[in-house]
């Protein structure tokens, strides 16, 4: 592997790390973190899922994802 393609691959899972530590997703990134599609995530907004929209840039709290997910989730029993 050359050095170069190192560093690459340094960089990006930096990257996926600083991504995985942030307090608000952007669209893309919650779908990636919730394992679901666009549609899916706008039916939770609909569903009663916090957003913001700041100068048209979609965003969800962490926090209110998970808390989201966690309000939704059935006992297997």
């Amino acid at each position: 592997m050359t050095a170069t393609t190192l560093e690459k691959r340094v960089r990006a899972l930096e990257t996926g790390a600083a991504k995985q530590n942030r307090i608000y997703f952007k669209m893309t990134e919650a779908m990636a973190a919730a394992s679901i599609s666009r549609n899916t995530l706008k039916k939770w907004f609909r569903e009663g899922l916090v957003y913001s929209v700041v100068d048209g840039a979609t965003r969800v709290k962490r926090s209110d994802l998970e808390a989201f997910i966690d309000s939704h989730s059935r006992n297997a029993d």
